[in-house]
């Protein structure tokens, strides 16, 4: 994974048949992804974009994919999904920092169990989208 789109980066990788999942923002970065055969990028930072912003880019860049990184978190992960976002990467977010701070394991437990219950929601409702677009 890389923070953004580098051409040189992109080409080492592709040359050497490495997995990468590059970083991409704008319809710039994404045509230059595109342009070094990868389809599928870390869109950065998600959380800071609005919601129809991944329906804009895939209009252009057809058979583009997109992981939600930056800004994720239980509240909101479930949305990526259900706009077209195929995965979601938290950072932080994954568990509360009071949870860690006072080594309370239920409560970081709980909180996962509800990051997942909502990723996972999510994620029916793009692979249904898929399988509507079939």
């Amino acid at each position: 994974m890389t923070p953004s789109a580098q051409p040189e980066i992109l080409a080492y990788c592709r040359e050497r048949g490495i997995a990468l999942l590059p970083g991409a923002l704008t319809p710039t970065d994404v045509a230059l992804c595109v342009t070094h055969g990868f389809h599928t990028m870390k869109l950065f930072p998600a959380g800071d974009m609005q919601a129809n912003y991944i329906k804009s880019l895939k209009g252009p860049f057809d058979g583009t994919d997109y992981v939600a990184i930056g800004g994720v978190d239980s509240q909101n992960i479930g949305s990526f999904f259900r706009t077209g976002f195929l995965g979601a990467g938290l950072g932080s977010n994954i568990m509360p920092a009071e949870a860690v701070r006072a080594r309370d394991w239920k409560m970081g437990t709980a909180w996962v169990k509800k990051l997942v219950a909502a990723a996972l929601d999510g994620r029916a409702v793009f692979e249904q989208i898929r399988r509507d677009k079939e």
